[in-house]
């Protein structure tokens, strides 16, 4: 095993992290075994699985997992946590089974003891990876409901909630507002309805949401909140805060260029440029520290030569953003900046040349010697040369001339007139320089407006064609009103109708109700004369035994027939009972269907309404959004009407069918008093001699409610009775009474 202490060791170690960092599987699976569990010796002491998980090499992570997935530093951090932080869903996908619900058990970064990955996620916008973590960390004492809808720009929720009084936040001070404008989603709506609610809102580092739309790239909400928010445009972060770092005093447009955000720089460089931190470090050197070539291009013109005033990292006061880029070894940044800036030097006397040549940066050195303070020396020396002298070796000063010969040779020059020349162009090859880099921004800022006024033209011609379309639609829309205003005239007519004749139906079961008590009181007198006829032939001294007994059994059978008569009247009866409660349901539908015709003659109404205020938009010039309004409401009327429409036709239907069922009712009625009829007329053949003398048979009687019947009388009746609410009177004694005069006779009567 290698000595820790040796300098190969010390070599691989560094090997190791760095491999993680870039994603070197090679590297990490070879050496593995030997440094498996090792940490950074500097704070935060973070292993290979966390520098892996925090750059999002899956593979690399994957691999160390066995190895390293119970390791986390002295404040509890985990790699979930880095993957959490760094935005990066697979890593964080993989580790989530091994390391969620993890609490911090220290503040470190900004956030508390206790806080786990799912609430570092979502404070730094990354929604999809707090979705990932929804299903394993249920605990999650920092980040509630709201706070989540305000990521996910759920419009709904954040209504609620910006309705009631509570004031949310999570463990940094981040309330639903700051993360609507860190959100993925389109969260402009969100903005507008939390805005009333946390106006003026800093989280604990004292950054507003303008600055977190800005560091995190959301140019849309930063284009809302400059627009809703004005009052936050130059605020800085404020000085002496532990929690922000090295961005005590930067502003929302410092945020956007250090992150590299382009679009959010655009949006902010007019209202914040030329403001630096609290060591006055500006935001294009942030930018240019950080390699971002297009963004120091576009702050070049507004920010060119100046110098901070404090340190930073490892840039002394009165650094230039080109010492920044060149410590920062960013040559394509260095080659930007070095026409303009390379005469700048910081406190400590320094020029980016002079950093670079000490730093061993090849390429930084290379574009800076044309421009370097000792050729700008060499040139003021030369002045001092006699110009008619064609040598250089007249000047005394021998180190100096020395320098101007070297300058000589390098420009390949033997006189003093092309010495001159040479130098004069690249002075001009310099000014040319800073010609093209100032008409470069120029052009891009054509551009970027050509490409705005673009995008609005063709917005303007897609709200025209939307338009167009739904000019096409309200044409399309007043079509079918008339054809619905036809079709509730005609439904008008009919329901008009269907009441005429509702009503002569009543009438016309008022009057056979009449008629049935009349007939009923007249078959009651006959069954009272029936049964005085009975007594007198049980009396009777004429008859004989045989005929007698005969006459028993006829009566037997006959009271046989008449209770199956009577069961099934009563049958017949509940039929009628049913068919009223119908006719009740019915007369309730007629009326419901009085009030779907007053809905809809108001809804005709509005209609009307409608189209004279479309008249009066077009005339005034209608806008899409109250076009799209009054179709949405002119959709909900024709549904409205629709559905009136189909609830009259089943109402129609409904009426129909009770009509039937009447008729069938009564022609049930019918089939079973004529059997009733037939059984009364055996009973008077089978004994001719009973009762001759009266003056109302029982096959008369049986005759006569049969022709009653046939007429349709009795049975539409007995319908209308149970409709109208009477039925008691004809479904009561009359036919009971029949059955207990002959239910009464027995053989000991005789």
């Amino acid at each position: 095993m290698a000595d820790p202490r040796s300098s190969q060791y010390q070599k691989n170690l560094a090997g190791w992290f760095e491999a993680a960092k870039t994603g070197d599987i090679k590297f990490t699976v070879v050496h593995c075994k030997q440094y498996q569990g090792s940490v950074l010796p500097d704070t935060p002491h973070l292993s290979a699985l966390h520098l892996a998980a925090e750059h999002g090499h899956i593979g690399t992570v994957k691999y160390l997992l066995p190895y390293e997935k119970e390791l986390k530093n002295e404040s509890g951090w985990t790699a979930l946590m880095s993957a959490a932080f760094a935005g990066h869903d697979a890593a964080a996908a993989a580790l989530a089974p091994y390391q969620a619900g993890r609490q911090m058990t220290a503040s470190t970064y900004g956030y508390p003891e206790g806080a786990t990955a799912i609430e570092i996620a979502a404070s730094r916008g990354n929604l999809a990876v707090v979705k990932i973590l929804m299903d394993f960390e249920q605990e999650r004492p920092f980040l509630n409901d709201v706070l989540f809808a305000a990521i996910d720009a759920n419009e709904n929720s954040l209504r609620a909630h910006a309705a009631d009084k509570d004031m949310v936040e999570d463990c940094v001070g981040r309330t639903p507002l700051h993360y609507a404008a860190i959100s993925p989603r389109d969260s402009v709506s969100a903005i507008n309805i939390l805005l009333g609610k946390y106006r003026g809102c800093r989280d604990v580092s004292g950054k507003t949401p303008l600055m977190l739309a800005a560091e995190y790239g959301r140019a849309e909400a930063v284009r809302v909140l400059m627009e809703t928010m004005p009052e936050d445009i130059g605020e800085i972060i404020p000085m002496n805060n532990p929690n922000c770092g090295e961005h005590e005093g930067s502003t929302a447009l410092i945020l956007a260029a250090d992150s590299g955000h382009l679009p959010c720089v655009k949006y902010l460089i007019d209202a914040e440029s030329r403001r630096g931190s609290k060591t006055g470090t500006t935001a294009m050197m942030f930018a240019a520290r950080r390699g971002h070539a297009e963004i120091v291009g576009t702050l070049l013109p507004f920010e060119a030569s100046m110098q901070s005033t404090g340190p930073l990292g490892h840039a002394p006061t009165k650094s230039s953003a080109l010492q920044y880029a060149t410590i920062a070894n960013k040559p394509d940044v260095v080659r930007l900046l070095a026409p303009i800036e390379h005469g700048l030097r910081n406190d400590a006397g320094w020029s980016a040349y002079n950093i670079a040549v000490k730093q061993g940066y090849t390429e930084c050195v290379d574009v800076l010697q044309v421009y370097e303070d000792e050729i700008e020396q060499c040139i003021v020396s030369a002045l001092m040369l006699d110009g008619r002298n064609e040598e250089f070796n007249l000047v005394t000063d021998k180190p100096l001339t020395e320098i101007v010969q070297r300058l000589a040779v390098t420009l390949g020059v033997n006189d003093t007139d092309t010495f001159f020349r040479a130098i004069n162009d690249i002075i001009a090859q310099g000014d040319a320089i800073r010609e093209l880099e100032a008409m470069r921004v120029e052009t891009a800022n054509a551009i970027r407006e050509r490409d705005e006024n673009r995008a609005k033209l063709e917005e303007m011609q897609n709200q025209l064609r939307d338009m167009k379309g739904h000019l096409y639609d309200m044409s399309e829309l007043e079509k079918k009103i008339t054809i619905v205003e036809q079709q509730y005239a005609d439904k008008l007519k009919d329901v008009r109708a269907m009441e005429e004749e509702v009503e002569e139906v009543k009438e016309a079961a008022r009057k056979e109700v009449e008629a049935a008590r009349t007939e009923v009181d007249v078959i009651n007198r006959h069954v009272e004369e029936l049964e005085n006829h009975i007594e007198t032939l049980k009396n009777s001294d004429d008859c004989t035994l045989g005929q007698l007994l005969g006459a028993q059994e006829k009566t037997a059978k006959l009271e046989e027939k008449l209770r199956n008569s009577e069961r099934t009247i009563s049958e017949l009866q509940r039929d009628i009972e049913v068919t009223r409660q119908e006719f009740d349901t019915l007369s309730a539908e007629h009326d419901e269907a009085k009030r779907l015709l007053e809905d809809m003659e108001e809804m005709q109404k509005n209609l009307m309404d409608m189209q004279e205020n479309m008249e009066r938009f077009e005339a005034e010039g209608i806008t899409v959004d109250r076009y799209t309004q009054l179709r949405t409401e002119a959709d909900v009327m024709r549904d409205k009407l629709f559905d009136k429409s189909r609830k009259l036709n089943e109402a129609n239907s409904i009426i129909s069918m009770l009509i039937d069922d009447v008729w069938v009712c009564n022609k049930r009625l019918s089939d079973t008093l004529k059997k009733a009829t037939e059984a009364s007329k055996g009973f008077a053949e089978d004994a001719p001699g009973v009762g001759a003398s009266q003056h109302f048979t029982m096959p008369e009687i049986i005759d006569e409610m049969s022709n009653l019947i046939r007429s349709g009388s009795l049975g539409r009746s007995a319908s209308a009775a149970g409709d109208l609410g009477m039925g008691s009177d004809f479904h009561g004694s009359e036919f009971g009474g029949i059955s207990s005069s002959y239910g009464g006779m027995k053989y000991g009567d005789y």
